[in-house]
């Protein structure tokens, strides 16, 4: 249960940062975002996969 509620939080983050440039791209902090999505993703991606094992 905690691997689905972490592999959501990635899939909404892949979301989030599909969405900024369509919604956001008048906002000059876009490149701020971007950066605080990849390293969410980073982080997620190898709990998820601890917590798989």
């Amino acid at each position: 249960m905690l691997v689905e509620k972490f592999q959501l939080i990635l899939n909404l983050t892949d979301m989030a940062s599909e969405l900024q440039y369509e919604d956001l791209s008048f906002f000059s902090g876009i490149d701020l975002i971007d950066t605080e999505l990849e390293n969410l993703k980073s982080l997620l991606k190898p709990l998820i996969s601890m917590l798989e094992k």
